[in-house]
């Protein structure tokens, strides 16, 4: 009986001590938020943009002949939990998303670049 009671000790030990993993996403397409700076309004053409920054994840087109059209990336890491009713331990996110105003001549006429950063630790 002790034989058993060691074993399904083990057990336990091994399942809490493996119940935890490392856990990593990424969402969108990375890009170089230093490359921002380089973005002239009223100057910079979508081709350039485009050139910098690669094919946009989304792109909207409006009925004036404008758009606008959107980067945006999100890494996150973390240790999640795999024992039921135990949430996530810790969890980081960090991320870019940039929009640009496109002109119908094709000239960026405006862009926002912002910054986020999340972190969760129970």
């Amino acid at each position: 009986m002790k034989y058993f009671i060691n074993v399904f000790v083990l057990i336990v030990v091994f399942l809490l001590l493996n119940s935890c993993i490392p856990h990593y996403q990424h969402h969108g397409r990375e890009f170089d938020p230093s490359l921002v700076s380089k973005i002239e309004k009223g100057r910079t053409t979508e081709a350039e943009i485009l050139s910098m920054f690669g094919n946009p994840i989304r792109t909207q087109f409006n009925s004036d002949g404008t758009k606008l059209i959107f980067y945006a990336f999100t890494k996150t890491e973390g240790v999640i939990n795999l024992i039921p009713f135990v949430p996530t331990l810790y969890e980081k996110s960090k991320g870019n998303s940039l929009w640009i105003s496109i002109d119908k001549n094709n000239i960026v006429t405006n862009y926002q670049l912002q910054a986020q950063e999340f972190e969760q630790t129970l």
